[in-house]
């Protein structure tokens, strides 16, 4: 069996090389967290600028809450290997 392709990612002080499984994961973790800034952008806009109905804002705050839930998911297994 051949050895995983690997890559680097650059830290402060050195290069750690990776997996390509790694860095898919990864890559994966960092689009939840862009989608999460997203929704809370969306939310922020509504609540603030639009003044929407009470229902409309109750189900935008628990999709933004589940896409942060995901996020902290992945962000915790992704940290723990």
């Amino acid at each position: 069996m051949p050895a995983p392709t690997s890559h680097a990612i650059s830290g402060a002080s050195s290069c750690m090389p990776v997996s390509d499984n790694f860095r898919h994961a990864y890559e994966q973790v960092l689009v939840l967290w862009l989608r999460w800034n997203d929704a809370n952008e969306r939310i922020t806009t509504e609540l603030f600028e639009r003044r929407a109905d009470q229902l409309g804002v109750e189900e935008l705050l628990s999709q933004v809450d589940e896409l942060r839930e995901q996020a902290v998911k992945a962000s915790r297994t992704l940290l723990a290997n």
